[in-house]
């Protein structure tokens, strides 16, 4: 993986771990895992499929976008909601291996900006 790389991904979310952890939607006082919440976004857990092993609804495929195998780390298109009008949004969102946000926010973008960005992506030439 080049570029940032889970390593550095890893690090960052052990220095931000405790702030992130407690940075998803609970129920019943409970955390949910594969879900993420700040202070003006939350992963939108009424839409989409169930995360890997968690329990709500929220991503926008069936399957991560990437899982690292070792680590267990998995970056997932979420479907988002804006907390004060429910606006509708996405994210890309990092989760650990047991299913807790390794950020405690993420950039959010609407349905023609991730047109957009799929198509920067696919025009994009790598040198491979």
């Amino acid at each position: 993986m080049g570029g940032l790389g889970i390593i550095s991904i890893i690090s960052l979310y052990q220095r931000s771990n405790k702030l992130a952890a407690k940075d998803r939607i609970y129920i019943n006082n409970e955390p949910i895992n594969f879900t993420c919440r700040n202070r003006r976004y939350q992963t939108n857990t009424s839409k989409g499929f169930v995360h890997g092993t968690g329990t709500v609804k929220g991503s926008v495929l069936e399957e991560p976008l990437y899982s690292d195998r070792e680590s267990g780390y998995s970056i997932w298109l979420e479907h988002v909601i804006e907390r004060s009008t429910s606006k509708e949004v996405y994210w890309f969102m990092w989760y650990d291996g047991k299913g807790i946000p390794t950020l405690p926010l993420s950039s959010v973008f609407e349905k023609e900006e991730l047109l957009t960005i799929i198509n920067n992506i696919r025009v994009t030439d790598f040198q491979l």
